[in-house]
C-alpha cells in the first residue's frame, strides 16, 4: 500500500508542477497586498509582494520609491484597524479604496492583479459556448451575427437596456419598424 501511494503523489505532485507554473504563484503572492490579507500574514506580507513586484518590473512606475511606500501603506492599515475601521477585503474594494496619488506604485500593482487572469477556467468556457454557437445555424450566420453572439454570451453578465436597444434598431432599420408597426 506505501509504494502505491508514494507513486500516486509523486505522479501528483508531478501534474500539479506542469499544470501551475511559477509565474501563477507569483500572481498569487501578489494579492499579499490586500488590506485584509496584509494583517493577516503580517510578517511574511512584505516579501510576496516584493517578489510580485519584481516578477511585474515594467509596470511599476516608480521601483525606487516602492519599500517606502509599502511602509507607508503598512502603517495605514495597521491604524485603520486599531481604530475599528472597515478594511478592504478584495482587489475591487482596495481600489476603490486607495489614494491614487498618494500610492502610485501600490495602484499599479492593484490594476495588474485584478486584470491578470488566475486561471483559465472562463476562457475554456467560451471556447465550449462557442462550440455550441456553431452548429446547424452556422451556416446562414455572417461573422458579424457570430462575433455578437458569442460576445453577448461571453458578457452574459452585463445589464442591457432594451428600450435603448429597440431605439437603436429602429434608427438603422426604420422600413422593418414600419412594418411592425402596422399591426
Amino acid at each position: 500500500m506505501i509504494n502505491l501511494t508514494r507513486v500516486f503523489l509523486d505522479h501528483v505532485l508531478q501534474q500539479l508542477n506542469t499544470r501551475f507554473q511559477d509565474d501563477v504563484f507569483v500572481c498569487y503572492k501578489g494579492i499579499s497586498i490586500i488590506p485584509s490579507v496584509l494583517l493577516a500574514t503580517d510578517p511574511a506580507w512584505k516579501a510576496n509582494v516584493l517578489e510580485f513586484c519584481n516578477h511585474y518590473r515594467q509596470d511599476i512606475p516608480n521601483y525606487a520609491g516602492l519599500q517606502a511606500e509599502l511602509l507607508l501603506w503598512e502603517r495605514l492599515w495597521k491604524g485603520r484597524d486599531n481604530r475599528g475601521d472597515i478594511i478592504p477585503d478584495s482587489l475591487e474594494a482596495t481600489l476603490k479604496d486607495i489614494d491614487k496619488d498618494a500610492y502610485v506604485n501600490i495602484y499599479s500593482m492593484l490594476k495588474v492583479l485584478i486584470t491578470i487572469p488566475i486561471s483559465s477556467a472562463s476562457c475554456e468556457r467560451s471556447i465550449s459556448s462557442l462550440r455550441n454557437l456553431k452548429n446547424y445555424l452556422r451556416n446562414t450566420m455572417t461573422p458579424d451575427r457570430l462575433n455578437g453572439l458569442a460576445l453577448m454570451h461571453a458578457h452574459r453578465d452585463m445589464d442591457f437596456d432594451l428600450e435603448r436597444i429597440i431605439d437603436l434598431f429602429a434608427e438603422l432599420h426604420p422600413r422593418r419598424m414600419r412594418m411592425a408597426n402596422i399591426l
